[in-house]
């Protein structure tokens, strides 16, 4: 099996969560919350601090919101505790939570007691990712089990909404360098004109990127004009959780140059600006996809912007 690319362009990052995997290791507890846009690299980051605590003798675990419900509450959480090759509870301690099933607070009380005793062994890193899209009792536990001696927790999300931190990264953008060194990495070689040009497009966001290098891959075929269809799918399951209304406004400006106005998507949607787009358009620039410069508005990233326009008419 191959190895995976490295890391790129994250070791101010890096540094502050090996400083906090230490002070956990010497017996602290904290919080590390990440957050940024979509494709931005906290998934990334979480992986390599991951590997990080499993070599500094941590037990380890991470569990995902998912964007459309949970099976049941708490889901999250329990499956970072029972993820990996040694789990955070073992078989019996996770079967006997059962009992507490129905009685959310309790269970959390008890899951405390659980991770009490667990930190008497060895340092505990417990990752939660997308908690903008966890259900009640994750948010709660989140809230009221940080705090104990010996655990590190980290969550990522668009915004904050777990545990209050002890440290918060926001990752910025990367430059188009080190986009450069990620392509080139899954290349194998230095990427040329025409796909620097197209990441240049990528607007910082390495997520970005690699849908476009992993598409070409795929297709077997050099950067053009043309988008890979690994791109327009992840670009389309990105946008998927905007209202219909919003999706159908991007799907209208992507058609624009490369700035536009609210008149302008309107007279694209066939529709007056007060029904067609202004109900929609906050969601669109909250969730990072357009930049509002005032008078007019742009995609924030033009590669996004062409996938959008690849993608066709939203469904």
């Amino acid at each position: 099996m191959s190895e995976s690319p490295p890391l790129r362009g994250r070791e101010a990052e890096l540094a502050v969560a090996g400083d906090l995997l230490r002070a956990v290791a010497a017996g602290a507890g904290a919080v590390l919350a990440i957050v940024g846009e979509a494709g931005i690299g906290k998934t990334a980051l979480v992986a390599e601090i991951y590997e990080r605590a499993a070599a500094a003798g941590f037990a380890a675990g991470r569990g995902t919101a998912q964007e459309h419900g949970e099976i049941a509450p708490l889901t999250p959480l329990l499956v970072a505790l029972r993820s990996g090759r040694a789990p955070l509870l073992a078989a019996d301690d996770f079967g006997a939570l059962a009992a507490y099933a129905e009685r959310g607070f309790w269970l959390v009380d008890r899951l405390a007691v659980e991770l009490r005793r667990r930190t008497a062994a060895q340092p505990l890193l417990i990752c939660v990712e997308d908690v903008q899209w966890a259900d009640p009792l994750t948010r709660h536990a989140l809230r009221v089990l940080p705090g104990q001696a010996g655990i590190l927790w980290v969550t990522t999300g668009r915004a904050e909404a777990g545990p209050v931190p002890s440290r918060r990264l926001a990752l910025p953008a990367l430059n188009t360098a080190v986009l450069g060194e990620i392509a080139a990495d899954r290349l194998g070689a230095p990427a040329g004109p025409a796909l620097r040009a197209l990441i240049a497009g990528a607007g910082g966001n390495p997520g970005l990127v690699v849908s476009l290098v992993t598409g070409l891959l795929a297709e077997q075929r050099p950067a053009s004009g043309v988008m890979p269809d690994r791109l327009v799918r992840d670009v389309r399951a990105r946008l998927r959780p905007l209202p219909a209304g919003t999706r159908a406004l991007l799907h209208a400006a992507a058609l624009l140059a490369a700035t536009f106005t609210v008149d302008q998507i309107a007279a694209v949607l066939n529709g007056p600006p007060e029904r067609v787009v202004l109900p929609w358009l906050d969601p669109a620039v909250r969730d990072g996809v357009l930049e509002d410069l005032g008078d007019h508005l742009r995609f924030r990233h033009d590669l996004l912007r062409r996938a959008v326009r690849a993608g066709g008419r939203p469904h």
